[in-house]
Protein backbone atom coordinates (compact mmCIF):
# COMPACT_ATOMS: atom_id res chain seq x y z
CA UNK A 1 0.00 0.00 0.00
CA UNK A 2 1.15 3.68 -0.74
CA UNK A 3 2.20 6.30 1.76
CA UNK A 4 -0.13 9.66 1.60
CA UNK A 5 1.47 12.79 2.06
CA UNK A 6 0.35 16.42 2.59
CA UNK A 7 1.67 18.72 -0.72
CA UNK A 8 -0.11 21.58 0.51
CA UNK A 9 -3.28 23.09 2.37
CA UNK A 10 -4.73 26.93 1.77
CA UNK A 11 -7.37 28.22 3.96
CA UNK A 12 -9.04 31.67 3.00
CA UNK A 13 -11.28 33.77 5.01
CA UNK A 14 -11.17 37.44 3.58
CA UNK A 15 -11.88 37.35 -0.04
CA UNK A 16 -8.97 37.82 -2.16
CA UNK A 17 -8.59 39.40 -5.59
CA UNK A 18 -11.15 37.39 -7.80
CA UNK A 19 -10.07 39.23 -10.48
CA UNK A 20 -7.12 36.29 -11.04
CA UNK A 21 -9.68 33.81 -11.45
CA UNK A 22 -12.78 35.06 -12.67
CA UNK A 23 -14.04 37.90 -15.78
CA UNK A 24 -16.68 40.63 -13.37
CA UNK A 25 -19.85 38.93 -15.66
CA UNK A 26 -18.91 35.63 -13.71
CA UNK A 27 -18.05 36.62 -10.83
CA UNK A 28 -21.31 38.65 -9.89
CA UNK A 29 -22.99 35.53 -11.04
CA UNK A 30 -21.76 33.17 -8.28
CA UNK A 31 -22.18 33.27 -4.46
CA UNK A 32 -19.42 34.16 -2.09
CA UNK A 33 -18.33 30.29 -0.87
CA UNK A 34 -18.55 29.41 -4.60
CA UNK A 35 -15.52 32.31 -5.47
CA UNK A 36 -13.91 31.45 -2.13
CA UNK A 37 -13.78 27.86 -3.15
CA UNK A 38 -12.08 27.97 -6.61
CA UNK A 39 -10.00 30.18 -5.18
CA UNK A 40 -8.63 28.41 -2.41
CA UNK A 41 -8.28 25.16 -5.01
CA UNK A 42 -6.31 27.34 -7.46
CA UNK A 43 -3.99 28.37 -4.81
CA UNK A 44 -3.65 24.47 -3.26
CA UNK A 45 -2.74 23.22 -6.84
CA UNK A 46 -0.01 25.89 -7.77
CA UNK A 47 1.75 25.31 -4.41
CA UNK A 48 1.87 22.02 -4.64
CA UNK A 49 3.19 22.13 -8.19
CA UNK A 50 0.64 19.68 -9.99
CA UNK A 51 -1.09 21.04 -12.47
CA UNK A 52 -4.51 19.39 -11.63
CA UNK A 53 -5.33 15.96 -9.74
CA UNK A 54 -6.65 12.83 -10.09
CA UNK A 55 -9.61 13.30 -8.14
CA UNK A 56 -11.59 16.00 -6.64
CA UNK A 57 -13.64 15.76 -3.41
CA UNK A 58 -15.70 17.85 -1.35
CA UNK A 59 -16.78 18.52 2.04
CA UNK A 60 -19.35 20.38 2.90
CA UNK A 61 -22.59 19.97 5.45
CA UNK A 62 -24.27 22.96 4.10
CA UNK A 63 -23.42 23.68 0.46
CA UNK A 64 -23.92 27.04 -1.38
CA UNK A 65 -26.56 27.84 1.77
CA UNK A 66 -26.28 31.92 0.55
CA UNK A 67 -27.94 30.67 -2.80
CA UNK A 68 -30.06 28.73 -1.17
CA UNK A 69 -31.83 31.40 0.71
CA UNK A 70 -32.03 33.22 -2.15
CA UNK A 71 -33.78 30.99 -4.18
CA UNK A 72 -36.39 29.64 -1.58
CA UNK A 73 -36.97 33.56 -0.53
CA UNK A 74 -37.53 34.58 -4.36
CA UNK A 75 -40.17 31.67 -4.39
CA UNK A 76 -41.79 32.67 -1.56
CA UNK A 77 -42.23 36.32 -3.03
CA UNK A 78 -40.38 37.80 -0.70
CA UNK A 79 -39.91 41.40 -1.51
CA UNK A 80 -36.31 41.97 -2.69
CA UNK A 81 -35.76 38.47 -3.56
CA UNK A 82 -35.65 37.51 -7.26
CA UNK A 83 -36.13 33.63 -7.70
CA UNK A 84 -32.98 33.21 -10.30
CA UNK A 85 -32.40 30.06 -11.96
CA UNK A 86 -28.51 30.55 -11.20
CA UNK A 87 -29.44 30.71 -7.51
CA UNK A 88 -31.54 27.14 -7.93
CA UNK A 89 -28.62 26.01 -9.51
CA UNK A 90 -25.76 26.78 -7.48
CA UNK A 91 -27.58 25.70 -4.51
CA UNK A 92 -27.02 22.05 -4.75
CA UNK A 93 -24.26 20.74 -2.24
CA UNK A 94 -22.01 19.41 -5.52
CA UNK A 95 -22.37 22.15 -7.39
CA UNK A 96 -19.05 23.49 -5.49
CA UNK A 97 -17.14 20.30 -6.31
CA UNK A 98 -18.07 20.45 -9.93
CA UNK A 99 -16.78 24.09 -10.77
CA UNK A 100 -13.69 23.11 -9.56
CA UNK A 101 -13.47 20.55 -11.68
CA UNK A 102 -14.54 23.19 -14.59
CA UNK A 103 -12.02 25.81 -13.75
CA UNK A 104 -9.38 23.46 -13.44
CA UNK A 105 -10.23 21.05 -16.21
CA UNK A 106 -10.20 18.08 -14.87
CA UNK A 107 -12.80 15.06 -15.60
CA UNK A 108 -11.35 12.84 -12.88
CA UNK A 109 -13.13 11.39 -9.89
CA UNK A 110 -15.50 13.55 -7.93
CA UNK A 111 -17.65 13.23 -5.50
CA UNK A 112 -19.49 15.39 -2.51
CA UNK A 113 -20.09 14.35 1.23
CA UNK A 114 -22.87 16.07 3.03
CA UNK A 115 -21.87 14.68 6.76
CA UNK A 116 -22.33 17.92 8.56
CA UNK A 117 -19.76 18.37 11.22
CA UNK A 118 -17.82 15.41 9.86
CA UNK A 119 -17.71 16.54 6.21
CA UNK A 120 -14.13 17.24 5.70
CA UNK A 121 -12.82 13.98 7.65
CA UNK A 122 -15.33 12.39 5.13
CA UNK A 123 -13.61 13.49 2.71
CA UNK A 124 -10.30 13.02 3.82
CA UNK A 125 -11.00 9.74 4.40
CA UNK A 126 -11.69 9.32 0.74
CA UNK A 127 -8.97 10.59 -0.52
CA UNK A 128 -6.48 9.10 1.84
CA UNK A 129 -8.50 5.68 1.40
CA UNK A 130 -8.14 5.98 -3.03
CA UNK A 131 -4.24 7.22 -2.75
CA UNK A 132 -3.20 4.20 -0.38
CA UNK A 133 -5.27 1.36 -2.63
CA UNK A 134 -3.75 3.22 -5.85
CA UNK A 135 -7.09 4.23 -7.48
CA UNK A 136 -5.71 7.81 -7.31
CA UNK A 137 -2.38 8.88 -7.04
CA UNK A 138 -3.25 12.76 -5.75
CA UNK A 139 -6.34 14.56 -4.86
CA UNK A 140 -7.44 18.06 -4.02
CA UNK A 141 -9.82 17.59 -0.33
CA UNK A 142 -11.72 20.42 0.40
CA UNK A 143 -14.10 21.65 2.83
CA UNK A 144 -16.59 24.76 2.01
CA UNK A 145 -18.98 26.19 4.68
CA UNK A 146 -20.26 29.50 5.30
CA UNK A 147 -22.80 30.95 7.98
CA UNK A 148 -25.23 33.61 7.18
CA UNK A 149 -26.83 35.95 9.14
CA UNK A 150 -30.28 34.09 8.83
CA UNK A 151 -29.24 30.43 9.35
CA UNK A 152 -27.22 31.68 12.36
CA UNK A 153 -29.97 33.25 13.93
CA UNK A 154 -31.97 29.67 13.26
CA UNK A 155 -28.96 28.02 15.20
CA UNK A 156 -28.67 30.39 17.80
CA UNK A 157 -32.44 29.64 18.60
CA UNK A 158 -31.55 26.36 18.53
CA UNK A 159 -28.80 26.53 20.64
CA UNK A 160 -26.24 25.88 18.30
CA UNK A 161 -24.77 29.24 17.83
CA UNK A 162 -22.91 27.66 14.75
CA UNK A 163 -21.17 25.30 16.27
CA UNK A 164 -20.21 23.07 12.98
CA UNK A 165 -21.04 25.18 10.16
CA UNK A 166 -18.02 28.40 10.36
CA UNK A 167 -17.04 30.40 7.47
CA UNK A 168 -14.32 28.26 5.71
CA UNK A 169 -13.01 27.60 2.39
CA UNK A 170 -10.13 25.26 2.51
CA UNK A 171 -8.39 23.18 -0.14
CA UNK A 172 -5.50 20.52 0.31
CA UNK A 173 -3.49 18.37 -2.27
CA UNK A 174 -2.38 15.58 -1.00
CA UNK A 175 -0.83 12.77 -3.12
CA UNK A 176 1.62 9.48 -3.42
CA UNK A 177 4.58 11.86 -4.00
CA UNK A 178 7.00 12.49 -1.14
CA UNK A 179 9.08 15.11 -3.07
CA UNK A 180 8.35 18.61 -1.69
CA UNK A 181 5.52 17.75 0.28
CA UNK A 182 5.00 19.00 4.10
CA UNK A 183 4.20 15.96 5.79
CA UNK A 184 2.69 12.72 5.87
CA UNK A 185 -0.82 11.51 5.81
CA UNK A 186 -0.43 8.68 8.49
CA UNK A 187 -3.98 7.76 9.09
CA UNK A 188 -7.65 9.21 8.89
CA UNK A 189 -10.09 7.19 10.83
CA UNK A 190 -14.31 7.81 11.35
CA UNK A 191 -15.70 6.35 14.14
CA UNK A 192 -19.02 6.06 15.80
CA UNK A 193 -18.63 7.18 19.64
CA UNK A 194 -15.60 5.19 19.91
CA UNK A 195 -14.59 3.60 23.57
CA UNK A 196 -10.85 4.06 22.63
CA UNK A 197 -9.84 6.41 19.87
CA UNK A 198 -5.98 4.60 19.21
CA UNK A 199 -4.67 8.33 19.53
CA UNK A 200 -0.22 7.64 19.71
CA UNK A 201 1.18 8.66 22.60
CA UNK A 202 3.75 10.90 21.62
CA UNK A 203 1.47 12.81 19.53
CA UNK A 204 0.45 16.77 19.71
CA UNK A 205 -3.99 16.68 19.95
CA UNK A 206 -5.42 19.52 18.65
CA UNK A 207 -8.87 19.33 19.28
CA UNK A 208 -11.86 20.40 16.78
CA UNK A 209 -14.49 19.99 18.19
CA UNK A 210 -16.92 23.11 17.81
CA UNK A 211 -14.83 24.08 15.28
CA UNK A 212 -14.02 24.05 11.25
CA UNK A 213 -12.34 20.86 11.36
CA UNK A 214 -10.37 21.67 8.38
CA UNK A 215 -9.64 25.25 9.24
CA UNK A 216 -7.30 23.64 12.22
CA UNK A 217 -6.04 20.88 9.80
CA UNK A 218 -4.65 23.81 7.66
CA UNK A 219 -3.33 24.84 11.04
CA UNK A 220 -1.54 21.99 12.04
CA UNK A 221 -0.07 21.25 8.75
CA UNK A 222 1.57 24.73 9.31
CA UNK A 223 3.11 23.26 12.64
CA UNK A 224 3.90 20.59 10.92
CA UNK A 225 6.37 22.35 8.41
CA UNK A 226 7.59 24.70 11.29
CA UNK A 227 8.31 22.54 14.38
CA UNK A 228 5.52 19.94 14.93
CA UNK A 229 6.50 15.58 14.60
CA UNK A 230 3.32 14.09 14.99
CA UNK A 231 -0.16 15.67 15.59
CA UNK A 232 -3.54 14.15 16.04
CA UNK A 233 -6.33 15.86 14.90
CA UNK A 234 -9.11 14.85 16.39
CA UNK A 235 -13.08 15.97 15.45
CA UNK A 236 -15.96 15.05 18.02
CA UNK A 237 -19.13 15.89 16.36
CA UNK A 238 -22.79 16.28 18.42
CA UNK A 239 -24.18 12.96 16.10
CA UNK A 240 -21.70 11.09 17.83
CA UNK A 241 -19.00 10.38 14.93
CA UNK A 242 -15.49 10.96 16.03
CA UNK A 243 -12.96 11.67 13.21
CA UNK A 244 -9.51 11.41 13.93
CA UNK A 245 -6.67 12.62 11.72
CA UNK A 246 -3.33 11.87 12.51
CA UNK A 247 -0.37 13.96 10.16
CA UNK A 248 3.58 13.12 10.89
CA UNK A 249 7.13 13.89 9.64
Amino acid sequence: MKKVYVNSAISIEADPDYRKYFSPIEARRMGSIMKKAVAASAQALEASGLDKTDAIITGTGLGSVECTEQFLLGMCGVEGYDMKPTHFMQSTHNTIGSLIAIRTKNHGYNCTYAQRGTSFESALLDGYTRIVLGDSSSAMVGCYEQLTEKYGKILSLVGEEGRAFQDSAVSCVISDREEGAVCRLASVKLLYRPEKMDIPEDAVIMDCSGKASAKVFCEAVKKMDEEEKKIALVNKAPTGEVGITILEK
